[in-house]
């Protein structure tokens, strides 16, 4: 006997709420609601689908409003610091910028009160400066603002400040990958040490599927801790439920490499940044010979000091063959010339690491196995 209360501000007519829906996180479900239509706000859709009579008097099925196009990325939304700090990219295409944003804020407003939910409408995203960094919608109030909905980019070398509730930042996660037995490291992939990040790569590949505290809503829609631990294993986990030691679910955790103990497993699914993985270059050979390659490298350590074809060292293109850490970064380049990334600095290190990338920061703080 689930309740069907009669409210305002949602679609015409009868409809039950989907789980997971957003707003409806305490909920108890089943769960349905009938919105007269002079009080009604926004179409029918998933989340609320519409149940119609016919001429005849015969329901027909729900009845569904245009479906708003899933991005074919994963996204994360911060509301502090910016995306690059959290260890994911800014989103500046405008057009990836609106997919995001359609699919992960403006499929729930109506911040015009026209009746027709924001993402069906082709609002203004203009390229700003002095803003902070990246793609974001405006929050309704945000002072200097009148006009909605509205959303920016902006630059990184261009933006000030960070994203906040008032600008809320839609940033693109790292690729990754998902293990149950050793570590990230030991696979060749990096940690992922920033909370956000760590959030946002779970939401997207593990608590978009489960309810673990069976309560009706997806996890990935709940706030659940993620502490920094010790004596576990390195990176970024979610804990499994039956997990011993612990009792309480949704739970995460990260824990630094330096105080780690043991592996990933079927309790502690590591989640792991495969963006730049420490694997060997299947192109690197040494100058002059294409015979010599990483596994050539890797015979004989003194090898690891030859210069190869790309004027990069076996050191820096085989560091699995080498031992050598991968802690260069891959979005860094020089301000104003993309071409030039941590492995232009490999080339010439003495020269170049003190060099100020786009993002402010210095080739020496950011291609840190090239820079030494």
């Amino acid at each position: 006997d689930y309740p069907i209360p009669v409210v305002p501000g949602l679609p015409p007519g009868c409809w039950p709420v989907e789980v997971g829906t957003p707003g409806f996180e305490n909920t108890t479900f089943p769960f349905a609601c009938i919105t007269p239509l002079e009080d009604a706000v926004g179409d029918c859709s998933d989340n609320f689908p519409c149940f119609c009579l016919t001429d005849s008097g015969e329901p027909e099925p729900a009845v569904a409003a245009p479906t708003i196009p899933e991005p074919d990325f994963a996204y994360h939304v911060v509301t502090d610091g910016t995306c690059v700090s959290h260890g994911m990219t800014d989103i500046l295409d405008v057009d990836e910028c609106r997919l995001a944003m359609n699919h992960g804020y403006y499929n729930t407003r109506d911040q015009d009160d026209d009746g027709v939910i924001d993402a069906f409408q082709d609002y203004p995203i203009p390229v700003v400066d002095n803003l902070p960094p990246g793609c974001w919608p405006v929050e309704v109030g945000t002072p200097g603002f009148d006009t909605y909905p509205f959303a920016c980019i902006t630059p990184l070398e261009t933006a000030v400040g960070d994203c906040s509730d008032n600008f809320p930042c839609f940033c693109k996660l790292p690729e990754y990958k998902i293990i149950t037995a050793s570590t990230c490291e030991a696979m060749g992939y990096k940690d992922i040490l920033d909370v956000e990040a760590c959030r946002g790569v779970m939401n997207d590949g593990y608590y978009n599927t489960r309810d673990q505290d069976s309560d009706g809503v997806i996890d990935a829609f709940q706030d659940y801790p993620i502490p920094v631990v010790d004596g576990l294993p390195p990176g970024c986990w979610p804990v499994e439920p039956g997990t011993p030691g612990f009792d309480t679910f949704p739970f995460a955790c990260i824990t630094p490499l330096e105080t780690a103990d043991g592996d990933c497993s079927d309790n502690f699914p590591c989640f792991c940044n495969v963006e730049g993985a420490c694997m060997d270059s299947a192109t690197w050979y040494k100058n002059g010979d294409p015979s010599k390659d990483c596994a050539w490298a890797a015979l004989h350590p003194p090898r690891c000091d030859a210069k190869g074809w790309d004027r990069t060292l076996a050191s820096y293109s085989c560091p699995k063959a080498c031992g050598t850490a991968c802690l260069d970064s891959t979005s860094w380049y020089k301000n104003g010339d993309p071409s030039k990334d941590c492995t232009w600095v490999s080339w010439k290190p003495s020269s170049r690491c003190n060099v100020r990338g786009f993002d402010r920061t210095d080739a020496s703080e950011a291609c840190l196995t090239s820079c030494g």
